[in-house]
């Protein structure tokens, strides 16, 4: 599902698995300011950390700002293993730009998600 795959009728897809899941992955957490207030005056980017993933529009890639409790939430993310950013004001869309997700990668966090769970992280700015 991260690229289009495209089947001709003269293809054999003999062998060919297809898996579906009703198990969806979620990522939630607190945004908080260096006081330890809730803030929302950042965005929240998650992306996946093998930089093969970073394409345009990638449904690996998700940014939001957090609510005004700093609360952000981010669903239907596949299992893998991610990188998690607080930034600044930024473009929307420009979380897809692969030049800009390698600058920020170094001041992001590693996290893993299994399918099916629930992973909290609470962030707090520097």
């Amino acid at each position: 599902m991260d690229v289009p795959l495209e089947v001709r009728s003269a293809d054999d897809v003999t062998g060919m698995v297809v898996t579906l899941t009703d198990r969806s992955t979620t990522l939630t957490g607190k945004l908080q300011d260096t006081g330890g207030r809730p803030t929302s005056d950042f965005t929240v980017v998650v992306f996946p950390a093998d930089s093969s993933y970073w394409l345009p529009q990638a449904r690996r890639i998700q940014a939001m700002r957090p609510a005004t409790d700093g609360r952000y939430a981010f669903s239907h993310l596949p299992p893998g293993d991610y990188r998690l950013a607080v930034v600044p004001d930024v473009e929307p869309g420009m979380w897809y730009d692969p030049a800009w997700l390698k600058a920020v990668q170094p001041q992001s966090i590693a996290l893993s998600l299994a399918e099916g769970q629930t992973v909290t992280q609470d962030l707090r700015v520097k």
